[in-house]
Order: C-alpha cells, then structure tokens, then sequence
C-alpha cells in the first residue's frame, strides 16, 4: 500500500500481455493504483506464485487477488459488476509494484 500511496511512476505492467489487456480496459495509471489498492484492501487472495516474464526473462515471486468492482456504463446507464483478476509483485529494490495481470475473468 506504501507503493500504492507514492503514485502512478511506482507501478510498472510487467508482461506484454498485461500492456494489452490494460490497453483494452483504457486504464490510466491512476486507474492501475485505484483498482490495485482496492484489489488488496477488499479483494479475495487467490494465492501467491511464481511468474517468469516471457521469453525467459525474469522470475517474479507474486500474489494474485480477485475482485469484483461496481462500475458506471454510459451505455447501458447503470452500474454493472465487472469481476477482475489481478496479479503483481513487489520488485527487486522495494520501490516499484511489476503488474503481471490485470484482466477480467470471464
């Protein structure tokens, strides 16, 4: 939460998978900080396991939360639940949160 409350320069998306899929979801880093504070403050842990960024890159120890979050739709013009999945690691150094997943579950 202490890298959370630093701001958006201390969270990274790790995998290019994750860029896309927070590409798709037009999510800011703002939005990454807001739905990783509240993946954690009142999300479910899944479990926690290791995660190599792709092709044979690093390895990651990370945590993986699931969350279900009430969201306004223009379109529809009502508040509808999105069910997402989250996945990250605290780097190396201490100082950056490495975003490996953040998607929908479907």
């Amino acid at each position: 939460m202490k890298l959370l409350k630093a701001g958006g320069g201390a969270v990274r998306v790790w995998t290019r998978k994750c860029a896309a899929d927070v590409q798709q979801l037009a999510l800011d880093p703002d939005d990454l900080i807001a739905l990783v504070s509240e993946a954690v403050a009142r999300g479910r842990f899944t479990g926690s396991e290791w995660c190599q960024q792709k092709p044979a890159g690093p390895w990651a120890a990370c945590d993986a939360y699931a969350l279900t979050r009430h969201e306004w739709v223009q379109a529809s013009r009502k508040e509808l639940a999105f069910d997402y999945y989250l996945k990250f690691a605290i780097g190396r150094t201490g100082t950056i949160l490495l975003l490996v997943s953040c998607h929908l579950s479907l």
